[in-house]
């Protein structure tokens, strides 16, 4: 044939998916015998991929795949051995129930020439299973067949398997048959009495299901699909099952089982959420675009996207995404073509962006020039400029700086004008003076939420002072006295301060959290103490079996009203979590902040299916996203937004007759998909990000380590990430990071570094000149959303605490036989030096950490401690921290001693143990503290002659059992007896004298040494990480201070004669 010219039939009857069955007009029985002819044959194909070999479209699994190089033409023969006659094939393609083959020609060779099959020759297609019977006007007798492709999503061809039926009068098998993993359509009936999200969870994320129709107790497992050992088990708590500890290591799906129940099969994968979502989100907001989407009709109480109103928050959304994980969006294939106005007025003020920006980014831009061009001054209309206003240092690569200047004169000119030039539906504002304190709280139409202006003003702030603008504090005043007068008016328990404001509550959380968690010095009083009562009341209102934020603490779950659309709320689900995680920037309680992160899952797997329905809110889910089985129940045909044709469209969500649990209830109530559902779901996109990115630099002796957590490692092939390192030198380097290793959350790199003394850097050589003792950044994000570190060389830094296996060099966390099951842990860290089974043994630094205090940063976590590595710089020493174990014995305790028996037992039983599995010399141990682990030296290693004896010497830092104030003398004294002589360092920021004193008092001076460390001067506090003196981190630089402390611990260490012990 001739491949310039290609002609598609439209698909028709002849094409039957897996959401459409009645091709199986034949009785089942004729089928028994016809065999699969393609099943093992012979193919070659136009290229193809190593882990994606064409031989896989013909293995009968539709667990593999071809996978074809980039192409616009891309073809698959098969070699049927034999002339046959053809009856028909199913043809099953894309990645899960994604990227399909959209055109494809189903062609068979005839005396050595290819030939186009009519009824095989398919356009328009969006499914991932096709049935296609030949039509009986033309004998498709051949040995070859070729499948040739000339559309896809991304111009790479993904074909899972290809199956060739032999003709017989009765035609062809249904779909499903000569293949496993096929999966029938489900209805209902079908839907599995264990809840949860049907396509799958991130990987060490929260992993929680329901069962509403199952006991407290009940035992469940997790197993792979199609296999029967159970690989994690747990037992179901209040109808909800947890299984947040299983993070496998694979690419397989996996189901949970219970009493006979088994649910719909899931996968575990870094960032599984955003995988499936990140590009289904951007087609959503490239169809929905007025005037140049899937429908070019006008449509009313539209601006930018079909059906917005003025209350759909769109640049501020796409601006989010953006900051928070540029990359992502950086590499998402191209779909947006500019194209000129068809009526003046519409859009065009703004210039063209080039041809290469991402599509996020001409989104931004069409929003923003479709607000300026129609000259829109409704208050939430002006908000969205200062959105763009505020990222155009990031976006500026693209946009022609006519834009910038356009944006800025109107937004600037516009800002306090209390009036406009047009009405707008459902508009509740008073006036439009965005320098005014808001007062109106709207409906629950979303039309007005509290506090719209707070962040937009603090954007505006920042875009004032980076012009340089005299009136540049006016915009940061607004916000404050918006802030003020939220905390002082919005009240927590009334509904329609939270839910009540379906999809556009996101508006508020965000605002107040981003004031909190950005000017925490300048922010009025009050505001950190109200985001955290806020969070306690939605943690209360979520305590039921789907994790799921009720409208009140009544029976209300959902809002609703006396018409048929009060209300459909999609929105509010998906948009739950943004307010969540930006309060968590906030909140300093780790055991709320950990509810707050456990129910922003939740909300995002209730849109995917844990909810009574057991449906995805989308319609299409199965067919647009990955693993999903069923979607919501219906469609709401052309609706106001004209979003038939648009992808990723969220329907609807359960509905007060479906709480608690009445799935009977079926299709009850509003459906219709909106604008303003999916931007609320974008911007908990956005903050999902923030949450997961975290930027780590690691000072070595000639190059820093460079490592980055973010949401990017989306596909099984191999993408590095660029990171800009800069020092304060003026030197900046790009560093290529790449992934730790498959399947990791985690990307890493190094930049060499030199020492310069008086010459310039040179910008762009790959080797980072650095000063001896300057410091060096790097960041990942942009703006509010940025995640950085900074290091000041010099000072050590502690490993990560990671669930590696124990090596030299590496911080793991260990769980104790007796606490399996448990969150109770300890740290281990084996020194660089450290060789499994050899005959060395090492000395060995027992910590226990400082008591949960936010003025200084300490969180009484064991990942946070310092002290022991400091001391020995990672160096000759086994470093163990030990928990304080809770009163319930479930977890690590982050003040005092927990349930005091069990930390004494754990530590009694743990270090002999370690110390024999590790190579530690017992004689050699060393217990040491900081803060509540300074009390905990005497108070708990000197509790009883049992734990004493496991001691060599002692060190502490800022306190001691006995000089603080709450100490009972009694008690103190009977430990410090224990003490018998032993050496012991005592050091403090705030000066060892009263100590001193107290000592002379009671015990013999002689072994005891003293150490006052000027914190304030090793510090320019705050400094990094620093905020505060009292601090363990003072032994991570290098001092005089630090010097001494390690030479008491060398010449202790030295010392042979343990006389003195008990």
């Amino acid at each position: 044939m001739n491949r310039g010219v290609m002609k598609f039939a439209k698909l028709t009857a002849l094409v039957v998916t897996v959401s459409s069955v009645s091709n199986a007009h034949a009785d089942e029985s004729v089928w028994l015998t016809m065999r699969n002819l393609s099943l093992g044959a012979k193919v070659s194909t136009s290229s193809e991929l190593d882990r994606g070999p064409a031989k896989n479209a013909v293995d009968g699994k539709l667990s593999t795949r071809w996978l074809s190089k980039p192409a616009v033409l891309s073809w698959l023969e098969i070699d049927l051995g034999r002339q046959t006659r053809v009856g028909g094939v199913h043809v099953y393609s894309g990645q899960g129930e994604t990227a399909p083959i959209n055109n494809f020609i189903i062609q068979y060779q005839s005396a050595g020439q290819w030939e186009d099959i009519p009824s095989g020759t398919i356009r328009g297609n969006d499914r991932t299973a096709v049935w296609i019977k030949f039509s009986d006007d033309i004998s498709v007798c051949t040995n070859r067949l070729r499948v040739l492709v000339a559309k896809t999503p991304d111009d790479i061809t993904r074909i899972k398997e290809v199956t060739v039926w032999p003709y017989l009068a009765e035609g062809i098998p249904a779909l499903g048959r000569g293949v496993e993993g096929w999966v029938k359509p489900i209805d209902q009936d079908d839907v599995p009495l264990i809840y949860l999200n049907q396509s799958g969870f991130n990987l060490h994320r929260p992993k929680r299901f329901t069962a509403p129709t199952l006991k407290d107790g009940t035992p469940f497992i997790v197993r792979q699909r199609d296999k029967k050992t159970a690989l994690f088990s747990g037992t179901i708590r209040k109808h909800i099952g947890d299984f947040s500890k299983f993070n496998p290591i694979g690419d397989e799906e996996f189901v949970v089982e219970s009493v006979g129940h088994t649910s719909f099969p899931f996968r575990i994968a870094p960032y599984w959420l955003e995988r499936v979502t990140y590009q289904n989100a951007i087609n959503f907001m490239i169809d929905s675009r007025h005037y140049v989407g899937t429908s070019a009709a006008p449509i009313g109480n539209s601006v930018g996207w079909r059906d917005d109103c003025h209350f759909a928050f769109e640049v501020n959304t796409l601006v989010a995404q953006y900051l928070s994980n540029p990359v992502a969006y950086q590499r998402m294939p191209g779909q947006i073509r500019y194209r000129q106005p068809h009526k003046l007025g519409l859009w065009g003020e703004l210039r063209p962006y080039s041809g290469d920006a991402p599509d996020i980014v001409k989104l931004i831009h069409w929003g923003t020039d479709v607000i300026v061009s129609q000259d829109l001054r409704h208050e939430m209309l002006k908000e969205q400029l200062a959105y763009f206003l505020y990222a155009w240092p990031w976006l500026d690569e693209w946009l022609p700086q006519q834009n910038y200047d356009v944006v800025s004169e109107y937004a600037f000119a516009h800002w306090s004008a209390p009036t406009i030039n047009r009405k707008y539906a459902f508009d509740k504002s008073l006036e439009h003076n965005l320098l005014a304190v808001k007062k109106v709280i709207g409906t629950t139409k979303g039309e007005m939420p509290p506090g719209h202006s707070l962040q937009p003003n603090l954007l505006m702030y920042e875009v004032a002072k980076r012009q340089g603008r005299e009136d540049t504090e006016k915009y940061f005043d607004a916000a404050f006295a918006q802030a003020k007068w939220m905390i002082a008016n919005l009240d927590w328990n009334d509904p329609q301060t939270t839910k009540g404001q379906r999809q556009s509550e996101h508006v508020t959380m965000t605002g107040l959290a981003h004031f909190a968690a950005q000017y925490p010095h300048r922010a009025p009083a009050g505001l950190r103490q109200k985001i955290v009562a806020w969070a306690k009341i939605m943690v209360r209102r979520s305590d039921n079996m789907w994790d799921f934020r009720k409208l009140s603490d009544r029976s209300d779950w959902v809002p609703s009203g006396a018409e048929p659309t009060m209300w459909n709320e999609p929105g509010n689900v998906v948009g739950f979590p943004a307010c969540l995680l930006s309060a968590m920037q906030v909140v300093e309680d780790p055991q709320l902040n950990d509810r707050l992160q456990q129910l922003a899952y939740s909300h995002m797997d209730n849109a995917f299916g844990r909810n009574p329905t057991g449906r995805h809110f989308s319609y299409d889910a199965r067919r647009e996203i990955e693993g999903v089985e069923i979607g919501w129940y219906s469609k709401y045909g052309r609706g106001v937004g004209m979003l038939e044709k648009a992808r990723f469209v969220l329907e609807a969500a359960p509905k007060k007759e479906h709480y608690p649990y009445n799935p009977a209830a079926a299709n009850v109530g509003w459906s219709e998909g909106w604008v303003n559902h999916n931007t609320a779901f974008n911007i908990s996109l956005a903050y999902f990000a923030h949450h997961d990115t975290n930027v780590r630099l690691i000072q070595k002796r000639d190059t820093i380590d460079v490592q980055l957590h973010a949401p990017l490692n989306f596909e099984l092939k191999v993408e590095p990430v660029t990171l800009r390192v800069a020092a304060d030198t003026g030197d900046t380097e790009d560093v290529t990071l790449k992934e730790m290793r498959h399947r990791s959350e985690k990307f890493v790199g190094k930049i060499e570094v030199a020492a310069i003394a008086h010459s310039s850097p040179k910008i762009g050589d790959g080797i980072l000149q650095i000063k001896p003792n300057g410091s060096v950044e790097a960041a990942y994000g942009f703006g509010y959303l940025q995640r950085r570190d900074r290091i000041q060389l010099g000072r050590l830094t502690t490993p990560t605490l990671t669930d590696d296996a124990p090596a030299a060099g590496k911080r793991v966390r260990q769980v104790a036989p007796e606490y399996k099951g448990s969150d109770v842990f300890h740290s281990l860290y084996l020194p660089r030096e450290w060789q499994p089974k050899r005959e060395r043994k090492f000395p060995v630094l027992v910590e226990y950490t400082g008591n949960k205090w936010s003025p200084s940063g300490s969180t009484g976590k064991l990942a946070d401690a310092n002290l022991g590595y400091g001391l020995t710089g990672g160096d000759r020493f086994i470093w163990v921290v030990l928990p304080c174990v809770e009163k319930d014995r479930k977890s690590n305790a982050v003040e005092w001693w927990g349930d005091l028996k069990a930390t004494l037992d754990y530590c009694k039983v743990n270090v002999p143990r370690i110390c024999e599995q590790f190579d530690g010399d017992p004689k050699n141990v060393i217990l040491c503290g900081f803060s509540r682990g300074a009390i905990a030296a005497n108070y708990l290693g000197l509790h009883d002659d049992e734990i004493a004896k496991l001691w060599k010497a002692f060190i502490t830092h800022d306190h001691y059992d006995g000089v603080f104030p709450v100490s009972d003398s009694t008690s103190t004294l009977v430990r410090l007896k224990r003490l018998k002589g032993r050496p012991q360092l005592i050091c403090s920021a705030m000066g060892t004298g009263k100590t001193r004193q107290y000592m002379a008092k009671h015990t013999s001076l002689k072994n005891l040494a003293f150490l006052d460390v000027p914190v304030n001067e090793l510090f320019k506090i705050p400094d990094g990480k620093i905020v505060h003196p009292h601090t363990d981190l003072w032994m991570h630089i290098d001092s005089t201070y630090r010097q001494r402390a390690r030479k008491w611990l060398r010449e202790v260490i030295a010392t042979v004669d343990r006389k003195s012990q008990p």
